[in-house]
């Protein structure tokens, strides 16, 4: 995921079977339908800076593998900076994902592949325990935070960026659509890549 989760109390924590019991809730259509619009919105502003989201999403994970090896982080919470003499990455050194991925069409396949893999990516690390839908929520927006922190100082309308601009982007829109496919998962959405296209075609229609 985009970070480690921090130390939380015990007693505030759903236990695995807890976490499982989550997962046969549905959410309502409602829920559903919001979690695919933001889906969509995060993907439409990847595409206003010509970046794929699909591609930040699958590169920031890949950087985050790297970031919280299993062997040092498994079972554990706390920041990447706890590994740094181990990973050799800091909060100025091995941050960037080395791409500016274009394009990108949202396709569910493609979604339901990394919900897969972020999936993976928490079971491995022990890390299912944390996540609870209200974590999960708080951290996709401090991660929303991060990116309009960006734009803080920017002005107003479309301007030209650099690739290390760019690269920040594409990293905060990844972090964000991270936690949101791995809530999605815990609340059971399975769909929402089929609501995030519906999105997109009622977007082209419009």
């Amino acid at each position: 995921l985009a970070h480690a989760p921090l130390d939380t109390p015990r007693n505030a924590l759903h236990d695995l079977d807890d976490i499982e019991s989550v997962a046969d809730w549905k959410a309502p259509d409602e829920c559903c339908c919001l979690m695919g619009k933001i889906l969509f919105q995060l993907a439409l502003a990847a595409s206003s800076c010509e970046l794929s989201l699909h591609d930040c999403i699958n590169e920031k994970m890949k950087l985050n593998g790297r970031k919280y090896p299993i062997e040092l982080c498994k079972g554990k919470s706390g920041k990447y900076t706890k590994y740094s003499s181990q990973t050799g990455i800091t909060k100025t050194e091995g941050q960037s994902i080395q791409k500016t991925l274009k394009g990108g069409k949202l396709e569910d396949e493609s979604v339901v592949s990394v919900i897969e893999r972020i999936t993976a990516f928490a079971t491995a690390r022990h890390w299912a325990r944390f996540h609870t839908p209200r974590n999960l929520v708080l951290a996709l927006v401090g991660e929303l935070g991060e990116l309009a922190e960006l734009y803080q100082w920017c002005g107003d309308g479309l301007q030209n960026h650099d690739a290390d601009f760019l690269d920040k982007v594409g990293q905060e829109l990844a972090d964000v659509g991270i936690y949101l496919l791995r809530l999605s998962y815990v609340c059971n959405v399975v769909d929402i890549g089929k609501y995030a296209v519906v999105n997109q075609s009622c977007s082209k229609r419009d």
